[in-house]
């Protein structure tokens, strides 16, 4: 039989939880979870290649080969267990206190009002950075491809180079790094995983992953394309440090500010076009608010007047949506330094029939387009002038 046998680091803080949110280990549906998205994320190009670039032939591929691979439901018509069985080892694992403080103003930034109180602090529990938890996959010997080896050996791989489990993992937290991967048939060992130890190592390990998608034009959802936009934006010598850096200048780019300042800095108001015409309920040629490529919902609270709160959502017929944001953060560990990488997925903002509602709280609401312009994060990505480009 053969099997892959992994470790991986929990490289910054990683919110996840049961019902009540008590962090005490890391479970198997998590890791297949986000195996799944990386999957879906590397494949589109091999989809379309497959299926003549018909868009609507090569999603219903990648729906029944994800069942194929990663299992089923019952009642999708194709049940079944997929052509792996996946363990996690996490136990006796440490956590950040529910409660705890955190110092740092771009820090809290990232973690959002629904991981942070000004009065409160934290407010739930985290498993802590530094610690290690490992993977094991068995292949079905009878149901397994020799290339299904190969797809799950480069998902893990990718899953440890960009990834994270958690609430707030597109904002940097609970990133995990790939330690050490070995592919074995019965106790032989065939192939070994090599953690990158500079960035020449793991700009080269990553493109070597993504492949070539030069040719693979805006997917439908968070996939590699000839668009997707990754770069190493910041170093420190931790972990939460680069967080506090992107978030910091993350919050600077976007925030309007209060009293001209964000943090004791002069605001930059990037969009206080956005600003006053969320205000006003006036939308020019019926565009959204610029900052909703961010991800939506996308609500305001205005301190200054007397229409306190907007709310600004998108949705299709009776049904609400959300976004999330198109933009993601990872942290990695190198050889005396941390990393901070950003990947921009340029894909379909929404669902073409997809609406934007703006409404005052207890007031009146506009319906507007859901049309974006991806520009506005390429513009903030270009603040990091030492950047290093990876794709496109």
């Amino acid at each position: 039989m053969k099997t892959i046998e992994a470790t991986f680091r929990v490289v910054t803080p990683m919110f996840l939880g049961g019902e009540k949110h008590e962090a005490s280990s890391i479970r198997p549906p998590s890791i297949k979870g986000a195996l799944r998205f990386w999957w879906r994320a590397l494949n589109w190009q091999k989809a379309l290649a497959k299926n003549g670039n018909d868009k609507n032939k090569a999603l219903k591929w990648l729906h029944e080969e994800e069942a194929r691979l990663f299992g089923a439901a019952a009642e999708e018509g194709a049940g079944g267990q997929g052509v792996f069985l996946l363990k996690v080892s996490s136990s006796n694992m440490q956590t950040i206190k529910k409660g705890d403080e955190i110092k740092s103003s771009g820090t809290q930034y990232m973690l959002g009002q629904g991981l942070w109180h000004y009065r409160d602090k934290l407010t739930r529990e985290a498993l802590s950075e530094g610690q290690f938890f490992d993977v094991a996959i068995a292949f079905h010997p009878k149901n397994t491809h020799l290339e299904d080896i190969d797809t799950l050996w480069d998902v893990m791989s990718l899953f440890g180079l960009l990834g994270g489990l958690g609430s707030r993992a597109r904002k940097g937290f609970g990133s995990v790094a790939l330690e050490k991967m070995v592919l074995k048939d019965s106790s032989k060992e065939e192939r070994i995983f090599v953690a990158p130890k500079n960035n020449h190592d793991y700009v080269a390990m990553l493109k070597k992953v993504i492949g070539d998608v030069s040719s693979v034009s805006l997917p439908p959802y968070s996939a590699f394309s000839s668009v997707t936009d990754v770069r190493i934006i910041a170093e420190a010598n931790e972990p939460l440090r680069v967080v506090e850096k992107v978030g910091s200048e993350l919050q600077l780019y976007r925030s309007y500010g209060k009293n001209g300042k964000v943090n004791g800095r002069n605001a930059e108001q990037n969009f206080k076009d956005d600003h006053d015409n969320v205000l006003r309920m006036n939308f020019k040629d019926n565009k959204p608010p610029r900052r909703v490529v961010f991800g939506l919902p996308h609500n305001y609270l205005f301190s200054s007047s007397s229409a306190k709160n907007m709310e600004i959502n998108p949705f299709t017929g009776k049904s609400e949506l959300r976004r999330t944001s198109p933009l993601c953060l990872h942290v990695h560990p190198l050889e005396g330094k941390y990393i901070g990488v950003h990947v921009l997925f340029e894909a379909d903002f929404l669902p073409s029939e997809a609406k934007i509602k703006v409404k005052e709280k207890y007031g009146s609401e506009k319906i507007i387009s859901s049309e974006v312009d991806f520009g506005v994060i390429q513009t903030y990505l270009d603040r990091y002038k030492t950047a290093t480009r990876i794709l496109p």
